[in-house]
């Protein structure tokens, strides 16, 4: 993933998307539809929800739209794809680390960000 060398990076990244959107139209992204993207990513769904609805296509940056998708793919690809090949238990781990960001119980950035106990 281009521009991303860490998870902090990538949350980083992900931040500046949500805040972008979310300034043309409020409460539009938050951690739990990017983790719902995700699912559908990795699903094989060809559309997203809500990003690929025609109103929101015509009231955002059409560029942004499709770089916001390619840094979803390439966050997808990192935790079922990089991390798969390292260490297969990150499977059922990065699924449920999705649900509990879709159910609200974790952060995005939480779930990226090392901490002193979780070193990344």
């Amino acid at each position: 993933m281009d521009s991303a060398g860490s998870y902090l990076e990538i949350s980083k990244v992900l931040e500046g998307y949500k805040s972008y959107f979310n300034a043309i139209i409020p409460h539009f992204i938050d951690d739990s539809l990017i983790a719902l993207w995700i699912k559908e990513i990795i699903s094989g769904s060809d559309k997203l929800s809500k990003i690929d609805d025609p109103y929101y296509k015509m009231m955002c940056d059409h560029f942004r739209i499709d770089n916001l998708k390619v840094k979803l793919v390439g966050v997808t690809y990192l935790l079922f794809g990089c991390e798969v090949a390292r260490n297969l238990a990150s499977i059922p781990i990065h699924h449920m680390m999705l649900e509990l960001i879709i159910n609200k119980e974790l952060s995005l950035k939480d779930a990226l960000t090392p901490t002193d106990d979780n070193k990344l």
